[in-house]
């Protein structure tokens, strides 16, 4: 209340939140229910050995059904949203229900004891614990994902790898999970490429579907060169980099790129282009230092042959970058037409 808003610019306002969070059509709405109701078994498991099944079953049942209508009939009333937020949100909820249910998993016969032990670092101690319990718990997703973490913890690279596929198998919602994603791609860094293969087998398989913007951003990385050019691998591999967007395409492709002619060849398709998000790396390139590069006394600039290129495209993408003093110049159109 204290900002005074006209009514006009508050209703633009709770729209934008609204277009920024609001799962779109009906994938969407499947994944919403779906990551519902299966918080909702881990509730209902929970209270039933708790209170028994009965009471607290009839009334976890009922409000699955309450929240399930209620949610298709609020969903449908929202407009789409963009795919990646939607898609953002989506895995963020499938995380969140995965914890939840190996939460619960971990109340089954030493679990929490195993989980214990890797959390101290005694990897060897947890897959002690781990391997008596595997038969029992051949066919359960959470327990190949705690093995997984137990091997991590002895560095036992390729059988952390085989324990998360196997994980993925018994339940393709592992397929979204962040930290199989982070384990699986921290190898990408290793020296040699038989031991990076594994990895990227995996990545290629399973992982890089639901993670494209995540491995872009590895792409994107300078400071992990090893990790920078395999993921390009696998996004090139998998024909994920043809579906992201040209500006980001680009970003990639100059990252990449040796010699001056390539460089430049990136720069012209940029300004072609007429995209201002390419303005970010062309301002970082600009910026970096005039000496580093040489074979002995480092003094020459590495990217000296391109730096008027730069400075053109700059020039030439600025005049196109939204400014700052947009939206508020929107506000005022709209406040002075009401």
């Amino acid at each position: 209340p204290s900002a005074a808003l006209p009514p006009h610019r508050l209703d633009r306002q709770q729209l934008r939140r609204m277009s920024a969070t609001t799962p779109g059509g009906i994938g969407g709405v499947a994944d919403t229910l779906s990551v519902s109701l299966n918080t909702l078994r881990v509730s209902v498991g929970r209270l039933q050995r708790q209170h028994g099944p009965a009471f607290w079953g009839a009334i976890i049942v009922g409000g699955a059904i309450v929240l399930a209508l209620g949610g298709v009939l609020g969903l449908a009333m929202r407009g789409p949203s963009d795919s990646a937020t939607t898609r953002k949100n989506a895995r963020k909820q499938v995380n969140q229900t995965l914890r939840q249910e190996r939460d619960a998993f971990l109340d089954e016969d030493g679990m929490r004891l195993a989980l214990e032990a890797t959390a101290r670092g005694d990897g060897e101690k947890a897959l002690e614990l781990l391997n008596a319990r595997a038969t029992k718990f051949k066919g359960n997703a959470h327990f190949h994902y705690y093995m997984g973490m137990a091997h991590r913890t002895k560095e036992q690279w390729p059988e952390m790898l085989t324990s998360y596929e196997q994980a993925i198998k018994l339940d393709p919602r592992y397929r979204d999970d962040e930290g199989i994603f982070a384990d699986v791609t921290a190898r990408l860094n290793t020296r040699k490429d038989e031991d990076a293969k594994p990895a990227i087998d995996l990545l290629k398989a399973q992982l890089a579907a639901a993670h494209p913007d995540a491995l872009a951003a590895l792409a994107e990385d300078e400071q992990k060169t090893r990790t920078q050019k395999r993921a390009l691998s696998v996004l090139r591999d998998t024909k994920l980099f043809d579906k992201l967007p040209r500006w980001r395409q680009l970003d990639i492709e100059l990252l990449h790129a040796h010699g001056c002619q390539p460089h430049r060849d990136v720069i012209d398709k940029m300004v072609a282009l007429k995209d201002p998000k390419n303005l970010k790396i062309l301002k970082k390139y600009s910026a970096k230092p005039r000496s580093g590069c040489g074979r002995w006394i480092k003094n020459q600039d590495c990217i000296g042959c391109i730096r008027d290129d730069l400075a053109s495209a700059i020039k030439a993408l600025e005049p196109l970058a939204p400014k700052a003093d947009d939206a508020k110049a929107d506000d005022a159109k709209a406040d002075a037409k009401q």
